[in-house]
Order: structure tokens, then C-alpha cells, then sequence
């Protein structure tokens, strides 16, 4: 995971997403505010969030596959990934306290990356059916996207069921 890469990714996705919602909605984006923190904070978050429940999800294929990698070999123990991952969400979800609707929105995508981490309860049916996993695992990204969205329009006093749905 690396953090360069990964955090300008996530300013690239939130501020598109802003911009998108400025344009539709009528409205500047401000470059630095809180909005914005909030926002490329929390791309970043759901990106570290995923990333390290790949890695639980995956032991025990990577055992099989990748016996050299730090978890396989002991370097970096499950217990810490859990840790990492409860820390992460906890500051996801603490990020998006002070944004209103949007705390929603994060919470929803969170339980929804949590549901994907469970495989939704269904672990046998989903490993036997690559394209049960797409499908049910691709909503996340409509999701974030979402919420970045309702970030923005939270700033600017723009409501959801004010938007412009055919454009969104």
C-alpha cells in the first residue's frame, strides 16, 4: 500500500467527484477545507480499509500462492491487521462526524466494506462464482463515490433530493 500513490489517488478522486458536484449542483469547490479533508480522508481510509481486509480475506490462499509474503511469514501477525483495521475505521468514522448527512454515507459504505469482508455471510457460494463476487463486491465503488458526493453537496447546502439524478 503505498501511501504516496494511494493518498494522491485519493485526492484525485475526491476533488473529481467535488468538481462534478460543483458543476451539477451550481457551486465552487473550495481546494483546502474541511470538506475536502474530509473527503480525500475518507477515499483514503475505504482504500486502506480494503487493502487490509484483502489481506485477512487472503491468508490462507496467500499461504498456498505467496508463502513470502509478511503475514505468511510471520513479519506482520493477523492480530496486528485486525488492530490496524479497527484503528482505521474508527478514524474513518471519526473523520465524519462533523460532516452531517454525509456521517451516513460513510457509515453505509463502511457496513457495506464489512459486509464484503464477510464474504456476506455466503463464503462458499461466493468462491464458487467469480462473477457473484464482481457483482456484489463492485457496489463499493458507487458507494464512495456517493458519499464524496454528499460531502460536497453538504457543504454547499445542496441536499440529495435537490440533485440533478439523470446527471449523477
Amino acid at each position: 500500500f503505498p501511501l504516496p500513490r494511494h493518498l494522491m489517488l485519493s485526492v484525485m478522486i475526491y476533488l473529481s467527484v467535488a468538481y462534478f458536484s460543483a458543476r451539477i449542483g451550481g457551486s465552487d469547490v473550495a481546494l483546502v477545507s474541511a470538506q475536502t479533508i474530509i473527503g480525500i480522508g475518507s477515499v483514503f481510509g475505504l482504500l486502506l480499509m480494503l487493502r487490509l481486509m484483502d489481506e485477512l480475506k487472503d491468508y490462507d490462499l496467500d499461504k498456498e500462492l505467496f508463502p513470502d509474503r509478511p503475514i505468511c511469514t510471520g513479519m506482520v501477525r493477523a492480530g496486528d491487521i485486525r488492530v490496524g483495521l479497527g484503528v482505521v475505521t474508527v478514524a474513518l468514522l471519526t473523520l465524519n462526524l462533523p460532516a452531517d448527512a454525509a456521517f451516513w454515507s460513510a457509515a453505509a459504505m463502511v457496513g457495506y466494506a464489512y459486509l464484503m469482508f464477510r464474504h456476506f455471510f455466503a463464503r462458499d457460494r461466493l468462491r464458487a462464482s467469480l462473477p457473484l463476487t464482481l457483482v456484489t463486491h463492485q457496489p463499493i465503488v458507487p458507494l464512495l463515490l456517493l458519499h464524496c458526493l454528499t460531502l460536497q453537496a453538504s457543504a454547499n447546502d445542496h441536499p440529495w433530493y435537490d440533485w440533478d439524478w439523470q446527471l449523477v
